[in-house]
């Protein structure tokens, strides 16, 4: 009794450990968006940019001026000390173009992990798609395998000929063949999500497809509304549209009077103090070509983010009736399969338990659910396409 439980426990624990060395699709979602190299450039971009955008504004350097007598009767020695000002209207023009810049490095970086996010996604759900098919072809071939026999035997009583059983045959071929196929799709899918998350590929286990429940989702509205909030290629046009911005205002401020320098100096010839100030006249540059042209690209930039909300409103209806479309035709193959499934396997326990009829008459029955249980499937797989491409469009990741 004493081994007994002991071996229970052995199994418990080691069942324990398994299950905790399972990684989830939030857990590997998270670990691609640390270590998918993928990503490296765009938080390098980020940093730099933000460096660039704390850095206070530096002054020119000062310069001393001299100026001895030279062949004169007189020897005299005059000096200055000129500073040079800087423009406070085109410091601020700066200063918002850096924040353009940080602002549009944050949204191509947020544009890469959004891609990246998703694209986890689908080959997470599509592992699970796979390691679930796989058992069903598993299945398959024990189904055909056991027909192939049976007919084998009756083969050899002379009551069936020998092409049915090289046709059962084939298809029990035709079955394995299948079933090392889905098993390369699933390693080359598992190595590279083992790549991007930096861990090795003997060690990752996946969860499970899960027996989910796919619900219409909510309204259009809501879905268009989050899109236009969270969309990072639109995050990206409104900080070139402020790129732009800060140009208008930096021609702006070269339409403003400010001192090119200011000089503090001692005569020694005349033993006077002196203070002297250069200030820039913008009389030749006060043209407004540049400010036109300043001018038109922030009226582009603007027409472009209009356009982009438009354009990203359809694409959410359209990812939005798409997504509705998939859930809707998977409920309805789920309700119009439970039906059938449930009559068959009652058929099938019958034909069992009293050995009425042929005995490959459950097996073909057994076989028709495996084929309905993997045409639910492809209908599952829509599913997760479609949830995909919502991702996408409304600038979610499956974190969100």
């Amino acid at each position: 009794m004493k081994k007994f439980i002991f071996f229970v426990l052995c199994l418990f624990s080691l069942w324990s450990v398994q299950a905790q060395d399972r990684v989830s699709l939030q857990t590997v979602i998270e670990l691609a968006l640390e270590n998918d190299i993928r990503l490296m450039p765009g938080k390098i971009q980020l940093k730099v940019s933000q460096l660039q955008q704390s850095q206070s504004a530096v002054w020119e350097d000062p310069e001393v001026r001299f100026e001895p007598s030279v062949d004169s009767d007189e020897n005299y020695f005059d000096s200055a000390l000129r500073f040079y000002l800087p423009h406070p209207w085109r410091l601020k023009a700066e200063k918002m173009e850096r924040a353009s810049q940080t602002a549009a490095s944050t949204a191509e970086l947020q544009m890469g992990r959004v891609q990246v996010a998703v694209e986890i996604f689908q080959l997470y759900r599509e592992f699970q798609c796979l390691e679930k098919e796989y058992a069903l072809a598993t299945r398959l071939i024990d189904v055909k395998q056991q027909l192939s026999e049976r007919v084998q035997e009756q083969v050899d009583a002379a009551v069936k000929t020998s092409t049915d059983a090289l046709l059962l045959r084939w298809e029990l071929r035709d079955a394995q063949r299948e079933a090392r196929t889905l098993q390369r799709e699933m390693d080359l899918i598992k190595g590279r999500l083992a790549g991007w998350i930096g861990q090795p590929l003997d060690e990752l286990l996946l969860d499970p497809l899960p027996e989910e429940d796919f619900y219409v989702s909510a309204g259009r509205n809501a879905a268009v509304e989050t899109a236009l909030e969270l969309r990072p290629d639109l995050h990206l046009l409104t900080a070139q549209l402020e790129r732009a911005e800060s140009q208008v205002c930096q021609v702006e401020a070269e339409r403003i009077p400010w001192f090119n320098h200011v000089q503090a100096g001692y005569s020694d010839s005349s033993e006077e103090w002196e203070v002297q100030a250069a200030v820039s006249l913008p009389i030749f540059s006060f043209g407004g070509s540049k400010k036109r042209q300043a001018l038109a690209e922030q009226s582009l930039r603007l027409a472009a983010i209009d356009a982009s909300r438009d354009a990203i409103a359809l694409e959410v209806n359209q990812a939005a009736q798409a997504l509705n479309s998939a859930v809707e035709e998977w409920q309805m193959q789920q309700q119009e399969l439970g039906e059938l499934t449930g009559e068959t396997e009652k058929e099938i326990k019958v034909l069992q338990e009293y050995a009425s009829g042929e005995p490959d008459e459950w097996m073909k029955l057994q076989e028709r659910l495996i084929q309905a249980d993997r045409r639910l499937l492809d209908v599952q797989r829509s599913v997760y396409a479609a949830r995909a491409d919502y991702f996408l469009t409304t600038g979610q990741t499956p974190l969100d």
